[in-house]
């Protein structure tokens, strides 16, 4: 089986103008958990990130297949996350003047928490997700689920025993990590005249102005301006109309498309965006991240005792990768998919939190470190030193 392929245009505008801006090398997928006693490693991908000179879109270079990307994989919506979504179905339910009990199709709605509580405001809730664990959790909060990748076809079979046409779709991080032209297929067959699709995704420009290497792993295929977005859309005749911003990982834009005219929130924000159109924003990042990469090393090699790691995100494979650092005890994390496995491309075994309580480590490095303060807060009973590895900061 072929594991990844190299693209040869750019998924936005299919021009084949590519240019590299960031080479990782090989790198484990973050999702690919091996079990422990498991005769096989993680599998690996390059990670090599481009952007297209026409419309300036960020991508990887490279397509891993489906079948192996999403195999295993194991993330789960985290509980500290319930507020987020909480105020999400509200706030967009309101924005748009949805009725009662209208349908709202969330495309990769995982365990189905955000469903869940536009199922609570009234509406009639389906979440479509190609994870087969996460989909039986959504199951298990009785939300209309489909097991399945986002398509035309999925996008027929609910229309016609389901809902007829919708006025809202929802994809939250989607538009990160797949093939946008298959999502959309299925977006204009399910979607009303007057319906709007409104996708959340980290910001980019957020994620350069943070060193947020995290977000660069081979499920996320492209990292989103604005700017190439709304060319993107306009092949479908469709305007992306709204733009609101919130603080989910360390930035990310909520956007709103539909046949409906722009209103001032989308001008305003693609003039603060001009700058990251250009080369030089990425140039400097890389010699930021580098710069970083040094002041962490050191600061780990420094510490001295016992060490573990805590959430075991997809960010954590290239995070150990680009660092060169393998020294933990152990590593920690909330989702019981995960236990009894091994953070991917090394042999460093993954447990429960209770293992912190009952074998302590001195150091604990957040790996999920867009949750530190969650984590800290929530382990109060640790006595050793938390570091949070972006912000180099110790609690």
């Amino acid at each position: 089986m072929q594991i990844y392929k190299e693209i040869t245009s750019c998924r936005l505008c299919h021009k084949s103008n590519l240019e590299v801006i960031f080479d990782f090398g090989l790198v484990s997928l973050g999702n690919d958990l091996v079990k422990i006693g498991e005769d096989r490693q993680s599998f690996e991908s390059p990670l090599i990130v481009v952007r297209c000179e026409d419309c300036c879109g960020v991508q990887l270079k490279h397509d891993v297949n489906p079948a192996i990307l999403f195999k295993n994989y194991l993330y789960s919506t985290p509980p500290n996350l319930d507020g987020h979504f909480k105020k999400y179905a509200r706030d967009v339910s309101s924005f748009l003047g949805l009725k009662k009990g209208e349908a709202v199709v969330e495309i990769g709605g995982n365990n189905g928490m955000l469903c869940s509580h536009f199922k609570k405001l009234g509406y009639d809730a389906i979440n479509v997700d190609p994870g087969l664990e996460v989909a039986k959790l959504s199951l298990d909060k009785r939300i209309k689920t489909y097991h399945s990748f986002f398509d035309k076809q999925i996008a027929k079979k609910i229309e016609w025993a389901d809902t007829g046409k919708v006025k809202l779709i929802c994809a939250n991080n989607v538009f990160a990590h797949t093939n946008l032209d298959v999502v959309m297929e299925g977006v204009l067959e399910l979607l009303d005249n007057d319906g709007t699709l409104v996708i959340q995704n980290a910001y980019l420009p957020n994620t350069l102005d943070q060193n947020d290497i995290g977000q660069f792993y081979a499920e996320h295929v492209a990292y989103h301006l604005l700017y190439p977005l709304e060319t993107y859309f306009a092949q479908y005749d469709l305007n992306l109309y709204h733009v609101e911003f919130n603080d989910m990982q360390f930035g990310s834009f909520r956007a709103f498309v539909g046949k409906r005219v722009d209103d001032a929130t989308i001008q305003n924000a693609l003039k603060k965006e001009k700058k990251y159109l250009k080369m030089s924003s990425y140039t400097d990042f890389w010699k930021r991240l580098n710069k970083w990469k040094d002041r962490l090393e050191r600061l780990l090699y420094n510490l001295d005792g016992s060490m573990s790691l805590y959430g075991v995100t997809a960010k954590v494979a290239l995070l150990i990768k680009f660092i060169g650092f393998h020294y933990f005890d152990y590593a920690i994390d909330d989702s019981e998919f995960k236990w009894e496995r091994k953070v991917p491309g090394t042999d460093i075994e993954i447990y429960p939190s209770k293992q912190l309580k009952n074998h302590p480590t001195k150091i604990c490095v957040i790996g999920a470190y867009n949750m530190s303060n969650y984590i800290v807060q929530k382990n109060q009973y640790y006595e050793g030193l938390w570091i949070d590895p972006l912000k180099l900061q110790i609690y």
